[in-house]
């Protein structure tokens, strides 16, 4: 699914006063007078934020109390839309992300979602420069420069394990630290693993 909205011709992602909208609305469903407030800015200004949030679907109506509308993130949309910004290594994708059961098992992922919405808060909240996609664009330099995912790490919690195995797999390619006789073998293993989700095995 394509975000991106045929008429509009600025990136809504790339306004840093959309970005700051956007991460009051991580903190839960608020009104534009509350943002305002909490921006110090006007509310015009914010409803024509949130309007272009809408836009590209990752902001919607949320409840209405008394006269005052809320809004709220819709964040699987806009998990897609960060993984897709994200992930820069085009020329050679990793099958495993390539595949669509394993890119929705990590953006389903709790550790993952949560990875990324404490990610945004704090990168938008940092500076008054900084926007959604300088945020998103910056992720994968970011994890390339963490020592984090340079080992293997073993966890009793299996979708904590997923998410650390999920994130050290791009963490390599990002390094180029795997070739593709590894990648490869990377992604038979999950298919292997997994035949339900996997039927695409030609042997």
């Amino acid at each position: 699914m394509s975000y991106w909205h045929p008429v509009t011709r600025i990136d809504p992602l790339s306004n840093v006063g959309t970005s700051k909208v956007f991460r009051e609305l991580c903190e839960g469903p608020k009104n534009p007078k509350t943002i305002a407030d909490s921006l110090e800015i006007k509310s015009p200004p914010v409803i024509e934020q949130l309007r272009r949030l809408q836009e590209i679907n990752i902001v919607r109506l949320g409840e209405k109390i008394g006269r005052a509308q809320n809004y709220e993130i819709i964040w699987d949309n806009f998990l897609e839309v960060f993984f897709k910004r994200a992930f820069k290594q085009k020329s050679k994708l990793i099958p495993a992300y390539s595949d669509r059961n394993q890119i929705k098992s990590l953006l389903k992922n709790r550790y993952f979602v949560k990875l990324i919405k404490n990610y945004i808060y704090e990168v938008a909240g940092a500076s008054n420069s900084i926007s959604l996609l300088d945020a998103m664009e910056d992720f994968e330099n970011a994890l390339l420069h963490s020592a984090y995912y340079n080992r293997t790490k073993k966890y009793e919690d299996p979708e904590l394990q997923d998410f650390f195995d999920k994130m050290r797999l791009w963490y390599k390619r990002a390094h180029k630290s795997m070739n593709w006789c590894e990648i490869v073998f990377q992604d038979l293993t999950y298919k292997i693993v997994d035949p339900r989700k996997h039927k695409d095995l030609k042997l």
